[in-house]
């Protein structure tokens, strides 16, 4: 794949990018598509057959970016492909707390709490608008409604 107008930066486990640079990435092929996205937070993804979402950041010498054609890459300070996942996987971040995450899928559609490792604590059925921890309990507004969930009994702080 060659990479245009985009270089990556690799410097104390940040992504960046410079314009006006042709790099070509080993071990790619025509059909991973050209760089759109280079993220510099912790994501969470997994495979079809995965029990657990697999977290990815990017560190001093590995990078994660996402292509045009639905590819997300582990890219490494050479610029060889790492790993490869599919982009249409990703639970993004919404916050973290000890060693918990409250993550979402696409449009919030799908929430999760789940350990920093990847293991499931707890999957919210309905889309939420808004969320708030205070000490153990955590608050979800959706659909016009409060719930409440109690997390002393899987989530301690």
């Amino acid at each position: 794949m060659i990479l245009k107008n985009m270089a990556l930066i690799l410097a104390d486990g940040v992504c960046g990018a410079l314009t006006g640079e042709y790099f070509n990435l080993s071990g790619t092929s025509k059909g991973d598509g050209n760089l759109v996205e280079m993220r510099n937070d912790t994501l969470y993804t997994f495979r079809t057959y995965d029990e657990t979402l697999t977290p990815l950041y990017p560190t001093d010498s590995t990078c994660i970016v996402i292509t045009d054609k639905g590819k997300m890459l582990v890219i490494d300070h050479k610029l060889n492909i790492c790993d490869d996942y599919q982009s249409a996987n990703i639970y993004n971040n919404v916050f973290s707390w000890g060693n918990y995450s409250v993550v979402t899928y696409g449009n919030g559609s799908a929430c999760l709490i789940i350990h920093n490792d990847g293991r499931l604590i707890a999957h919210f059925r309905k889309k939420f608008d808004k969320m708030m921890l205070q000490g153990n309990l955590l608050y979800v507004l959706a659909d016009g409604g409060t719930m409440e969930s109690g997390l002393r009994h899987s989530c301690r702080r």
